[in-house]
């Protein structure tokens, strides 16, 4: 996929017809920091299309060395997302992807330049960012107006537009799937226009969070708990039904 060639107009098109020839592999990327000190595990994965399979993962532990500095995460995490793409080209590169989506942001950002743009220009590839929580950038508010235009977004592939101060688009809250309560947040990172990356997320969604992210998130969690979060549901329920169960035992004893 030569997106860096293509005009303005027809990168904008680029992803909108699941026929698409250009769009085989689609990466997710994602970091987890595990509590009490600075080390983190860094998921990658590839997913096919149009069948939304997995055919690659990596995950590995890092030690986390930067500081936090809010508004220059990405230099903390940039170079770990380097590491491992880099090693997919070198090692499985059948599996290279054409787009990856990163569990963050590209131009919504106070600087205009996220984890999704600084690791996109670092690699050339081309990067999407895919957050679950809106950044709160240049008057942007989770104010009655922005409620509003939730509430009104009623089927899966319904968006708006993130508008700044001066009514610049600085990205799109889109709804993935009819089931989902909430938008993701959709922001270009590199080399490719919010429109195809509103629909590249569109293409490769199943439930809110696309699949190339939510599958590294996946992957991240068995990595560093050591069960799948379907698991973790499970056991969690499962112990709150014993206190329950003890509740009761002890209440039915002074009775």
């Amino acid at each position: 996929m030569q997106i860096a060639e293509q005009s303005n107009e027809s990168a904008v098109n680029l992803f909108k017809t699941p026929s698409s020839s250009l769009l085989s592999f689609i990466g997710g990327l994602d970091i987890s920091y595990r509590k009490d000190d600075n080390n983190a595990c860094v998921a990658l994965v590839v997913i096919s299309y149009p069948e939304l399979k997995l055919v690659y993962e990596s995950c590995f532990m890092v030690e986390v060395t930067k500081p936090y500095i809010p508004g220059f995460l990405a230099f903390r995490e940039v170079e770990f997302f380097m590491k491992t793409v880099n090693e997919l080209k070198a090692n499985s590169s059948e599996y290279f992807p054409q787009v990856i989506l990163v569990d963050g942001n590209g131009i919504l950002h106070p600087k205009m330049f996220g984890l999704a743009s600084h690791l996109g220009v670092l690699l050339d590839i081309p990067c999407i960012g895919v957050a679950k929580s809106l950044h709160f950038v240049d008057g942007l508010q989770r104010d009655v107006s922005y409620r509003q235009k939730v509430e009104s977004l009623n089927k899966a592939g319904d968006y708006f537009y993130l508008l700044g101060t001066t009514g610049n688009i600085l990205g799109a809250a889109l709804k993935t799937c009819k089931a989902a309560k909430n938008p993701v947040f959709v922001s270009q990172g590199h080399r490719c226009s919010l429109e195809s990356a509103i629909a590249v997320v569109k293409l490769c969604s199943i439930y809110r969070v696309p699949e190339p992210t939510r599958l590294s998130s996946s992957v991240l969690t068995v990595a560093v708990t050591g069960c799948h979060p379907t698991s973790q549901k499970k056991a969690r329920l499962k112990y709150i039904l014993m206190l329950i169960s003890e509740f009761w035992s002890k209440i039915l004893k002074v009775m």
